[in-house]
């Protein structure tokens, strides 16, 4: 993969193992979102919070697998 095509996808393969790099602008917009939906100040119970993040969790990681 050309490093110019690289810096445009947010997923990099490496080798065989099956790992997947997520990039750091990515992974900065994840914990971003995340800490906006476990913020305190939002006025709904601790349990709706984890549920939110559950399924922006899940949605996240199936984007990148």
């Amino acid at each position: 993969m050309s490093p110019r095509h690289r810096a445009q996808t947010s997923v990099e393969p490496c080798g065989f193992g099956g790992q997947i790099r997520v990039s750091p602008k990515s992974l900065k917009k994840f914990k971003q979102r995340a800490k906006e939906i476990l913020t305190r100040n939002r006025g709904i119970s601790m349990r709706q919070r984890f549920r939110e993040l559950r399924l922006y969790l899940r949605g996240w990681i199936d984007y990148f697998v």
